[in-house]
């Protein structure tokens, strides 16, 4: 069985944290998409455990430093903003081949 890469996109946005001098910054951190991440690091025990997880895969070391400086709130908006990235990859990918009539699963 052969299958076709899952088209999504990758999610690009700015974040804004306290710098070392306690000035705001802001930059942009490039996640991989949402809807590619392994199976494996899905399974990982522990909710914490695997959106840290997810973290590691998804971003450069340098955007994962940045991640790593988030306040709560931000942190949590760019989380969501990822997973919604991921849902609407899937929305277009579904609608898009049964607009054309394929089969979703490939069959």
């Amino acid at each position: 069985m052969t299958t076709t890469p899952f088209p999504a996109h990758r999610l690009r946005t700015t974040v804004r944290y306290l710098g070392d001098a306690d000035e705001m910054v802001s930059c942009s951190v490039t996640f991989k998409p949402f809807v590619h991440v392994p199976a494996d690091i899905m399974a990982i025990e522990g909710h914490e455990d695997r959106v840290w997880a997810m973290f590691e895969w998804a971003l450069s070391s340098t955007d994962f430093a940045v991640v790593e400086q988030l306040a709560a709130d931000e942190f949590d908006r760019v989380l969501r903003e990822w997973v919604h990235s991921g849902a609407e990859d899937t929305q277009r990918f579904v609608h898009g081949n049964a607009a054309i009539g394929r089969p979703i699963n490939g069959c």
